[in-house]
């Protein structure tokens, strides 16, 4: 596992076997038009598909930093009400 120090992405040295379903994510800051949102959930992972009031059909994880800072392949679109992640 590593992280690229340019974008912030993490690089999985293994395939990801956690846990699998819909959660919930605790979000605590983003503004409309960024592809970044701040979250106090742990467990998101790069790739992962993500969906709610907001967030732009398609959206995924492209990047999470330690801080929990999530980036996204699309902006936010609007209020969000909700994101989840399977």
């Amino acid at each position: 596992t590593s992280v690229n120090t340019t974008t912030g992405a993490i690089v999985l040295s293994n395939a990801y076997t956690g846990t699998t379903g819909t959660q919930a994510l605790a979000i605590y800051g983003y503004s409309v038009g960024s592809n970044v949102i701040n979250t106090y959930t742990g467990n998101v992972v790069v790739g992962a598909t993500v969906t709610g009031t907001g967030i732009p059909a398609n959206t995924v994880v492209t990047g999470v930093s330690a801080n929990r800072s999530i980036t996204l392949s699309n902006a936010v679109a609007s209020a969000l009400t909700g994101a989840l992640f399977p």
